[in-house]
């Protein structure tokens, strides 16, 4: 079986920051690992790497709109 560890998506408050730390240190783990059956599921790059990513972020600047998961189904997608 392949494990898929997913990052934690970009937030619109200052929690970000922290979770960009907890990303790189997932990142660096996985890499350490030397385990081709654990995959990074990086969706907090390819959700950045959107150009209108932070509109896909709601009011909460927490939770995505439905735009927002449409595109995380098509990030997710691709890493499968």
């Amino acid at each position: 079986a392949t494990v898929y560890v997913m990052t934690i998506l970009p937030r619109k408050d200052s929690v970000d920051a922290r979770n960009q730390r907890v990303n790189q240190q997932l990142r660096d783990w996985i890499a350490a690992q030397g385990n081709s059956r654990i995959k990074l599921l990086d969706s907090e790059k390819d959700f950045r790497a959107l150009s209108n990513w932070s509109s896909l972020v709601g009011s909460d600047g927490v939770h995505l709109v439905p735009q927002g998961y449409a595109e995380l189904a098509k990030i997710i997608n691709r890493y499968l």
